[in-house]
């Protein structure tokens, strides 16, 4: 059996013995080394997901290693791409331990606690980021106590030189937690 490719608008239509097998992604399969000889129509389907697979493997390892990311945000990435396999790439990187969620989620709270980001707005960043809302309010619970919310705001008073009340609450302060505070 043949396999063969014609390329067709951000598709590459893949033939096999004359017949079209199937339409993939050209960015995806664009290194694919065409024609080929295989034995059967089996055999041409496990070497397309084997390929792809190297390719998801490949593409994953270069954004880890770019930054962390949260799982739910990669498996978009892929799928964005156009790989099929996210959720075994996914799992796969999790094994490793090469993508872990909660430090993930750590790092980011701390990070914007760092930035003097109130945890209303870090809780709704995290939203934004498909993160689970009992999840993120447990991680901001732990890492952001009432102590640290006083001194940030303490912290952004000092900078502002004046008590600015709705900057303050764009940063993501509670009402009471900015009166406690100043």
């Amino acid at each position: 059996m043949l396999l063969e490719s014609e390329i067709e608008g951000k598709n590459l239509v893949l033939y096999l013995d004359q017949k079209v097998l199937k339409k993939v992604p050209f960015d995806l399969f664009k290194t694919l080394k065409l024609p080929m000889k295989f034995a059967s129509k089996n055999d041409v389907n496990q070497y397309l997901k084997e390929f792809e697979e190297k390719r998801a493997v490949r593409y994953t390892s270069y954004l880890l290693a770019l930054r962390s990311y949260y799982s739910k945000t990669l498996k978009e990435k892929l799928l964005l791409k156009g790989y099929s396999c996210s959720d075994e790439i996914i799992e796969k990187f999790k094994k490793l331990g090469y993508l872990n969620d909660e430090s993930w989620m750590t790092s980011f709270i701390k990070r914007e606690i760092a930035k003097g980001i109130g945890p209303y707005l870090i809780y709704a960043k995290l939203k934004s980021k498909k993160v689970d809302e009992s999840q993120a309010r447990m991680q901001l619970k732990e890492y952001y106590s009432e102590d640290l919310q006083k001194k940030a705001i303490q912290k952004i008073i000092q900078k502002r030189k004046k008590k600015d009340l709705s900057y303050l609450y764009r940063k993501g302060f509670s009402r009471e937690m900015i009166e406690k505070s100043t």
